[in-house]
């Protein structure tokens, strides 16, 4: 639920810190020093040289970071070829427009601003149709945009409507005194307060449709939490929903369209992916076992082949309680990844289909930058560990390095062997199993699902 709030938004453009948009041709991580960071890559085969399934690229991000707020779209275009990118680019394109159009009030409230939000899926909607000549012809696209902005409570003497639907308030910060917010030049220190009872903090914004997700890395707490949480329910190849022609009418697939809301701290970063990151975390596709979780992978007696086929079993029989380890096992996916060691990188052309957006402070005295620097497969002989780094580049570089390590076996098996199916799970091999504490960790975590 969006709780009624003040807002305090302002997309001035002599406000506008830095505009990051892609990605190129090149697939080179764009960022604005450490405090925003985007990067978009493929990770499929190249058949031959130049020849690559899956081309062209069909995710699209934009992010807007302004002295006090900071606006960003990810939009991940449905299946292949030149119109789901081209719907995907209309989306992110109208939606950045329509925002900086309409947040230019000193002070709106969070339902406003949800509606704002909802209206900008319309119009995206709308343009993506208009686009063809014969509009039902129009590609299709899974759409995420979030707006991290200065809330204020109102007062006791305040008239406050209730709560709006359509989503969850899904974090609130724990630890000592008011939550303050990643706000560019916001600074450290008590948080300001305009008259009795109303405190001013920080909120992250978000609507959706389909399956990309947000999530926020807590910086009191050093761990992510998953702001979307429950937007995927279906299996992987289901998106949830989609903006562009879904039926022969032109309507758009709003089955999981979502607003969710949740207050944010000081130096959180606000991370937006589409599932070509976080489907390499899942327990299906690192080729874990069910048994691992405490589950039990043949059911009813039976036997399976693979397990790909005890996980497809068990999503039938338990599909709530798989639906509940896989969210638990994603975000502590995302802890290891970024809170854990981190070893030095070799060599490896990067490639995914994924858009990754990281968000945070963005001071004017920072410059937009494009780095060359490739993302290389890790070497797990290298044992030398880097101190821990929480800043957008360094968290947009760990997933990525993920996504083509996790990703690196099946693709150089599908360039050597391009008429042979693809290997059972992946064939990834990457991921490393869990020792018996760790399982049996799981095994607590899965039985407390079951009770609950």
């Amino acid at each position: 639920m969006i709780p009624k709030l003040k807002v305090k938004a302002n997309t001035n453009p002599q406000n506008l810190c830095a505009t990051i948009t892609g990605p190129d041709d090149f697939e080179l991580e764009t960022r604005f020093c450490d405090y925003a960071s985007a990067w978009t890559v493929s990770t499929y085969p190249e058949l031959q040289k130049g020849l690559r399934i899956g081309d062209p690229i069909c995710d699209r991000y934009s992010i807007q970071l302004y002295e006090n707020m900071t606006t960003f779209v990810i939009a991940d275009g449905c299946s292949w070829g030149t119109r789901p990118r081209k719907a995907a680019t209309i989306a992110t394109t109208e939606v950045m427009s329509y925002l900086s159009s309409q947040l230019t009030t000193p002070e709106l409230d969070s339902h406003q601003l949800a509606i704002i939000l909802l209206k900008a899926f319309v119009l995206a909607h709308t343009k993506i149709l208009q686009a063809e000549e014969i509009p039902i012809e129009a590609g299709t696209t899974t759409l995420l945009v979030g707006v991290v902005v200065q809330v204020r409570q109102y007062s006791d003497t305040d008239s406050v409507t209730p709560s709006l639907g359509l989503g969850q308030a899904s974090y609130q910060p724990t630890g000592p005194g008011p939550a303050r917010g990643p706000g560019p030049g916001s600074g450290g220190g008590s948080p300001s307060t305009s008259g009795p009872g109303s405190v001013t903090r920080w909120g992250l914004f978000c609507a959706s449709v389909g399956d990309c997700k947000a999530f926020v890395f807590s910086q009191s707490r050093k761990r992510f939490v998953d702001v979307t949480s429950g937007n995927r329910g279906g299996s992987l190849t289901d998106c949830g929903g989609r903006l562009g022609p879904s039926t022969v009418e032109g309507h758009p697939d709003l089955r999981n369209l979502r607003l969710d809301f949740c207050f944010v701290e000081e130096g959180d970063i606000v991370v937006a992916a589409t599932d070509g990151i976080y489907d390499n975390m899942d327990p299906v596709m690192l080729g874990l076992q069910p048994e691992q979780f405490g589950l039990q992978g043949k059911m009813d007696g039976g036997s399976v082949s693979s397990t790909s086929e005890s996980w497809e079993l068990l999503e039938k029989e338990k599909p709530a309680l798989i639906r509940k380890i896989k969210a638990h096992f994603l975000v502590d996916m995302l802890n290891q990844l970024v809170a854990a060691k981190s070893k030095s990188l070799s060599s490896l052309t990067v490639s995914s289909r994924a858009a990754f957006d990281l968000l945070s402070r963005s001071p004017k005295s920072c410059e937009l930058r494009q780095d060359s620097e490739d993302c290389k497969e890790e070497d797990d002989n290298d044992e030398s560990q880097l101190s821990f780094d929480d800043s957008a580049h360094f968290i947009t570089k760990s997933l990525i390095q993920h996504v083509l390590n996790t990703t690196h076996k099946t693709r150089r098996f599908m360039e050597s062997h391009p008429n042979s199916p693809q290997p059972p799970n992946g064939g990834c091999g990457v991921f490393k199993t869990q020792n018996k504490t760790q399982t049996e960790n799981w095994t607590e975590i899965t039985q407390s699902f079951q009770g609950s």
